[in-house]
């Protein structure tokens, strides 16, 4: 049997693994916004 201090340490890494896909993802998305709205501005 898990105890509940495993659990609640897997949840938090899983949630920190999230949240860096998540900023990740935000920020090819903002560079490729950016890069369309602005040919100017080269981002790559």
């Amino acid at each position: 049997m898990k105890t509940k201090e495993s659990v609640f340490k897997k949840l938090s890494l899983n949630f920190h693994f999230l949240k860096q896909l998540f900023l990740e993802i935000k920020d090819l998305i903002f560079k490729k916004i950016r890069h369309e709205s602005n040919p100017k501005i080269r981002t790559f």
